[in-house]
């Protein structure tokens, strides 16, 4: 029975942690979505991005990015306007218009496996997303930390 009660203890430290985590990014991501300079469907998807760049530096995220209705986004990792609306994650933040957590997925940015968070921006008539990566290697970390106690 002691090691059953241990082992919910660890699980749910495990837990906490990740969830943890991922607040941080999604904490973020809520308080950019809500930003009208960002949203500002006037400027061009090249310019917006410049806006929340400072966002990554501070927060030390891989990627940030910023799309359109239609999937076209842009990406503080290169200055060049990609199309993400066959992105699952996008899809769904889009029809349910709620915040999305990818399956894991593979980077070539930093070579390494990451989960993308993808927020509609809020109270917007014209609609896009903001999306960061958060690192596998971070979950996984919080997860070690978390069974040291």
């Amino acid at each position: 029975m002691r090691i059953h009660n241990l082992l919910i203890r660890n699980r749910i430290a495990t837990e906490n942690n990740i969830t943890n985590i991922i607040s941080k990014h999604t904490n973020l991501l809520t308080a950019i979505s809500n930003d009208n300079t960002v949203k500002n469907q006037l400027s061009l998807l090249s310019q917006r991005i410049e806006y929340v760049r400072p966002y990554q530096e501070a927060f030390n995220i891989e990627i940030l990015g910023i799309s359109d209705l239609k999937g076209n986004a842009a990406t503080t990792y290169n200055d060049s306007i990609e199309n993400i609306s066959y992105r699952r994650y996008f899809q769904q933040a889009i029809e349910n218009n709620k915040l999305t957590i990818s399956n894991l997925i593979h980077s070539p940015i930093s070579n390494s496996y990451v989960y993308i968070i993808c927020k509609p921006f809020a109270n917007s008539v014209e609609g896009g997303t903001i999306f960061a990566s958060v690192s596998y290697a971070e979950i996984k970390k919080g997860t070690f930390l978390s069974r040291k106690y």
